[in-house]
């Protein structure tokens, strides 16, 4: 060996370590400390045993490190899960809040005309509040109705509609199939 050079001891201090002209002049066991691969035996081996438990050591180190990893990969997967869910849950309430921040100004604005009309149709009886507020009240109760009604004859036409199709379907490939129909009952008209 021909020279030192100073390295950090991990605490900060430098010490003097020597430093070899050739890499053959390192035994194994400096190869293996100065390499990081294990620690340097300390002493002499002590039986059959010590040297039985040394080749698992980095087989056990890699599973350490392993679980170590799945651990932080479950633990980050859980995390995007958990701020996916917040984001969902945050729309939601936004939705929710517009929602109704929306219908509370269709009400007024609806409460406001539907007034306006009542006072105006007040004025036009001669001053009279009742009459413009029953005259509107009823005009929007008969025209509820009137749309309801017709919304439910619809409703009723449309449903009618699709079960005459749905049958005069099955008949053809009951024709198809058999070459005659099987059940000959007919739909009311």
């Amino acid at each position: 060996m021909i020279g030192t050079e100073k390295q950090a001891n991990g605490r900060g201090q430098f010490s003097a370590q020597p430093v070899s002209t050739s890499g053959a002049e390192e035994s194994a066991t400096e190869q293996t400390a100065v390499h990081g691969d294990a620690a340097p035996d300390t002493g002499p081996a002590q039986g059959a045993g010590a040297g039985a438990t040394e080749p698992w050591q980095p087989l056990l180190r890699d599973l350490e490190l392993l679980r170590e990893l799945f651990s932080h990969y479950s633990a980050a997967r859980a995390d995007v899960v958990r701020a996916r869910v917040r984001g969902v849950v945050a729309r939601i309430i936004g939705l929710l809040i517009a929602g109704l921040v929306l219908a509370t100004v269709l009400i007024a604005a609806v409460v406001l005309t539907l007034s306006g009309l009542a006072h105006a149709l007040a004025a036009a009886t001669g001053g009279r509040l009742w009459v413009g507020q029953l005259g509107v009240g009823a005009g929007i109760l008969l025209l509820m109705g009137s749309v309801g009604l017709a919304a439910a004859r619809l409703s009723a036409r449309r449903n009618l509609q699709q079960l005459r199709e749905k049958y005069e379907h099955r008949r053809e490939c009951q024709r198809q199939r058999f070459g005659t129909e099987v059940g000959g009952s007919q739909l009311p008209n």
